[in-house]
């Protein structure tokens, strides 16, 4: 968001960011917009202990198509930096209020300006000439990317960047994008750059563009994207993820990688979505967009033709001008935006997450009231991103939140769903503000048990469980928080079984054998009970899960068996503490004696047995691997440490502790 002078006076309080035009660079590094003016960005000093703390801001403004659509961008601020402000500011999610935006407010700002047409991806040594209808040429110049690295290095030489602690890149629109794109080449720079760093993440806002068909069935977004990816060099210029230009450029589908659906699957950085399942921007100049007419060699001003056809006014506002076929459409799309997200790999690794809501709005992570208010499951988007930055690696599933679809009923006359999911009723109540506001420290643990009074019974006080969480340990949580979203606490009821034939009604929310104490504390696999399974885990710090998964046995098919139970135990590795075992694939003998031997050979990384603590004995148990069996194996040797074989493949034996 760009302000006029005056409002970005009345902003200075709250300290307004200052303009850095790269004049150097762009003769140096060739580091220019479209027109050939000096790239640049804002930058803010952070205060107080966040001052080493950043957030690095794409700024979006959309794309040019072809090449007169380019030339176009280059007359106007998005394509020349001759007439940026001295000064610069935002809200929302780069508020620096700390009364709207409590977590960022304080930290150093680098707001990178995009005027380079394709999202910081263009990388093109000579400039592209456009000849007006007046015979008048224009060099268009797309070095989106090596703006990226000219700012990085003046951050770093004039701002100290090198001594950031935290960054979260983020941005919107087609900076969303751009933080797809680009995080990954951030986060690397960070890492050679900044020897203190210790947190890198993503906040995109608004950038997950699909690849979809218009709504008329045509590839009118695709085909644009395709132009401008080829038009700015943006694969073999460098600009773009460089694992998803290796995978798709062999069959020539590297235009994929100016998506953020195809290039999520290559980001391992933390990421956290933030994203309309119905962006209005999307259903405006992607699903009911038309080509220029020409295109790609348009001769009117058309950035996109954008709200078309019959669906026009369906799409400018989806909860009131839309019949019942039109919104089904929406919400279509609305179902194709999820599953686009949920198919990318990296939505799905530890650490990362994603709050989609089903607001018609584009950008509202920016927004003051939208960021504060904007809630899914009770929860709103500042507090989901909050929960998010401060975790550490938890699963997706923990920091995601779903959109609902929109009323598809004849008679509705606003078709907005609330963004919460129905489901549960813990949500159902946070949608009545009256009977349960979503107040910090307000939540609720809610059974399907035939009880009352059960939290003054002792049994039912430790057993009664949602979730897996007991109702003693649900109030503890709560008890022992800090004020933490009432969603986060609260714990919602199942149905009971409607079958015919059902003999026993009662749903349950939590394994039957779990709450049972005989079972909880006797029941073992390869020797660990599975209390001491639980705690074993509980107590790790993100150790590998095989260290902590156990393997069921197969029940005996003997013809003369009379109880068909298998042991759930090794008998060749009996569960007394302290009791280990080595063992290796190495062809020797008394190798534990060898200094050599001793401190070389490994199996699946050595833990040192003689600093345990009594810890079971699956804890500190080592398998062998089974030694090549191929034909033209000249070196059947399995464990790398053995010898020389460092080539060779490793397949260890399953069933000792999950160790290996």
């Amino acid at each position: 968001m760009m302000l006029a002078p005056a409002a970005a006076a009345a902003a200075l309080a709250l300290g307004a960011l200052t303009r850095v035009l790269m004049t150097d660079e762009a003769a140096s590094m060739g580091a220019v917009c479209l027109s050939g003016t000096p790239g640049g960005f804002y930058y803010g000093l952070g205060t107080g202990a966040d001052v080493n703390n950043w957030l690095v801001y794409f700024q979006g403004g959309g794309w040019c198509y072809d090449e007169r659509d380019c030339y176009n961008r280059s007359t106007t601020v998005l394509g020349n930096s001759s007439s940026w402000p001295a000064t610069n500011t935002d809200s929302g999610l780069m508020s620096q209020d700390c009364t709207v935006n409590p977590t960022f407010c304080n930290f150093s700002i680098a707001l990178m300006m995009y005027c380079d047409g394709n999202s910081f991806s263009g990388n093109r040594d000579a400039p592209v000439v456009f000849t007006t209808d007046d015979g008048e040429r224009h060099n268009l110049y797309f070095r989106g990317k090596r703006i990226i690295d000219a700012a990085l290095s003046v951050l770093k030489a004039r701002y100290n960047i090198g001594s950031a602690e935290k960054v979260l890149v983020t941005g919107c629109s087609a900076g969303g994008l751009a933080t797809y794109l680009h995080t990954e080449y951030v986060h690397t720079w960070m890492r050679f750059n900044a020897p203190g760093l210790r947190v890198v993440k993503a906040a995109p806002m608004s950038g997950f563009f699909l690849d979809h068909l218009t709504v008329y069935g045509e590839p009118v977004y695709e085909t644009e994207m395709k132009y401008i990816h080829a038009l700015s060099n943006a694969s073999l210029g460098g600009g773009l993820n460089a694992d998803c230009v290796q995978h798709y450029l062999a069959t020539g589908d590297d235009w994929k990688c100016n998506f953020a659906q195809y290039t999520y699957d290559f980001i391992r950085t933390p990421l956290f979505v933030l994203n309309s399942g119905l962006d209005s921007w999307q259903t405006k100049c992607i699903y009911t967009s038309e080509l220029p007419q020409n295109y790609p060699n348009q001769t009117g001003v058309e950035n996109g033709v954008c709200g078309q056809g019959s669906y026009a006014a369906c799409q400018s506002d989806p909860d009131k001008k839309c019949n019942v076929s039109e919104i089904a459409a929406m919400n279509q799309y609305t179902e194709d935006f999820v599953a686009a997200l949920a198919a990318a790999r990296g939505s799905g690794l530890d650490g990362h997450g994603a709050f989609v809501h089903s607001c018609h709005t584009h950008c509202e992570a920016q927004e003051n009231g939208d960021w504060i208010n904007f809630a899914v499951g009770g929860v709103t988007m500042r507090d989901a991103v909050t929960l998010w930055w401060n975790s550490e690696r938890e699963p997706a599933a923990r920091h995601s939140y779903a959109p609902c679809l929109h009323s598809e009923a004849a008679n509705a006359t606003d078709r907005q769903c609330n963004p919460t999911d129905r489901q549960h009723l813990y949500v159902y109540l946070h949608d009545r503000a009256a009977e349960l506001p979503n107040q910090e420290a307000t939540s609720a643990f809610i059974h399907s048990c035939h009880t009352h009074c059960e939290a003054q019974e002792n049994g039912d006080w430790i057993n009664f469980a949602v979730g897996g969480v007991t109702m003693r340990d649900a109030v503890t949580l709560w008890w022992n928080s800090d004020r933490e979203p009432a969603a986060r606490l609260s714990y919602a009821p199942c149905l009971h079984s409607e079958a015919a034939n059902a003999t026993d009604r009662q749903c349950n929310s939590t394994h039957r054998e779990a709450q049972e104490n005989g079972d909880w504390i006797n029941f073992a696999v390869g020797g660990v009970t599975m209390r001491d399974a639980v705690t074993l885990w509980w107590n790790s710090e993100r150790e590998p899960a095989a260290r902590h998964s156990y393997a069921p046995c197969l029940h005996s098919e003997a013809a003369n068996a009379t109880d068909r139970q298998c042991n759930p135990t090794a008998a060749e590795l009996p569960n007394q503490e302290a009791t280990s075992a080595f063992v290796h694939s190495c062809h020797t003998h008394c190798e534990a004696q060898e200094i050599g031997d001793w401190i070389n050979f490994a199996v699946g990384g050595v833990a040192l047995w003689s600093n345990s603590d009594g810890k079971p004995a699956a804890r500190h148990s080592y398998a062998p691997c089974l030694h090549s069996e191929a034909a033209n194996a000249t070196d059947r040797q399995c464990n790398p440490t053995c010898g020389s074989s460092t080539g060779s493949t490793v397949k260890f034996v399953a069933g000792w502790g999950g160790v290996n």
